[in-house]
């Protein structure tokens, strides 16, 4: 896989919406491996990055349920460079803390997993690439 020189990383709710568009009419009876790297090809052309991160590919795959699906969705996966390695610091960990701890101005709640991704992309000093207007800024 070629690398990224992006520093920007694509969000669980841009490859979520990329998915759902791209499946949407699909007739899973000719959907192959083969097809949804292509899904995959055309979302990074769009997003010009490959990169997300370990809490992002989690998140996505939680959202499947039935076992074809899931299947094909790792394969979609595979084209993706996890740009932490799948290594979550303690650091992050602290860092997500805080952010947890600030109460916005518009008092919405914050979510685990964007708290620890933007700590993740602060210590790697990446971008995050989202459709969430809430996302917690560091």
């Amino acid at each position: 896989m070629q690398i990224s020189h992006s520093r920007r990383v694509i969000d669980t709710n841009i490859l979520i919406n990329h998915w759902r568009r791209m499946s949407q009419n699909a007739n899973w009876d000719q959907v192959t491996r083969v097809t949804v790297h292509l899904w995959a090809d055309r979302l990074i052309k769009m997003e010009s990055s490959n990169l997300i991160l370990t809490p992002i590919g989690i998140e996505f795959l939680c959202g499947f349920t039935y076992h074809l699906e899931m299947q094909f969705a790792k394969d979609f996966l595979l084209k993706f460079q996890f740009a932490d390695g799948g290594e979550i610091r303690s650091e992050d960990w602290s860092n997500a803390l805080s952010l947890a701890e600030r109460i916005p101005q518009n008092q919405k709640r914050r979510q685990l997993g964007d708290c620890l991704i933007a700590s993740i992309c602060k210590r790697l000093r990446l971008l995050i690439s989202t459709a969430d207007i809430n996302f917690p800024r560091s």
